[in-house]
């Protein structure tokens, strides 16, 4: 009976024992949230930063570098501000007829590159209208062999201005002899937002209008005006 509390106590020691040689033996389990990962070698840690950098780097779009025109010598050369200040002419939009230019067609685009033009918004019977006209005229014979065109863009205010062999009749009562755009349903009016007659516009050699007079007056402000805009022609041109 001596025996058996003997026997327990050795076979307690001997599975303690047992215990503790079998944990020594068995390998470490590592613990994945805790655990550090193994240091990396010089060469890779270059190569995960190249890796980087390559795939997180912006591109960069490649955008024109922006050019600054100058006036040169061809005729259709426009500086950058001419298009920032003066604002391009609108074309004539479906004009009723024509008068002085031989029953043909004429355009601003046509002039373009070339000549300076003065554009006349008038009617025959506006008496404001008759007061501008000798002025008109006479910027017209005393310019046009230096590259002046004048055309006047004749709308009308009354029924009768719309009969084509009256404007004719006009144009010889005051002695216009530059070809005239009929307007009769204001059209190239409306193209421009114009409201007055008469209302004149100097257009330089690239189309664009660099002076706008509403109305009488401002008659030697206008000649200005055209002979800067001849004077650009005429250095463009080579004249």
């Amino acid at each position: 009976m001596k025996l058996l509390p003997v026997l327990l106590i050795v076979l307690g020691v001997l599975i303690v024992a047992g215990f503790y040689m079998y944990s020594r033996a068995r390998p470490a389990t590592a613990n994945p949230i805790t655990q550090s990962p193994p240091a990396k070698t010089i060469s890779e840690v270059s190569e995960d930063a190249m890796t980087t950098s390559s795939s997180t780097k912006p591109e960069i779009e490649q955008k024109p570098v922006a050019r600054v025109a100058t006036v040169a010598t061809t005729p259709t050369s426009v500086s950058v501000q001419k298009t920032t200040t003066y604002k391009l002419a609108h074309e004539f939009v479906s004009p009723d007829g024509y008068l002085n230019t031989d029953g043909k067609a004429i355009t601003l685009a046509q002039y373009r590159g070339h000549n300076v033009v003065v554009l006349e918004f008038w009617t025959y019977s506006c008496i404001n209208c008759e007061r501008t006209l000798p002025y008109v005229t006479s910027w017209y014979a005393k310019y046009k062999d230096q590259g002046l065109v004048v055309i006047g863009v004749h709308t009308p205010e009354f029924s009768y201005e719309h009969v084509t062999a009256n404007v004719a009749d006009a144009l010889k009562k005051y002695g216009i002899e530059y070809p005239v755009v009929q307007d009769n349903e204001y059209q190239t009016w409306n193209a421009y937002a114009n409201q007055f007659w008469p209302h004149t516009y100097v257009i330089n050699i690239d189309g664009y209008i660099t002076h706008d007079q509403i109305g009488e007056g401002g008659y030697a402000e206008t000649e200005k005006a055209i002979e800067d805009a001849l004077q650009e022609r005429a250095q463009r041109m080579g004249k």
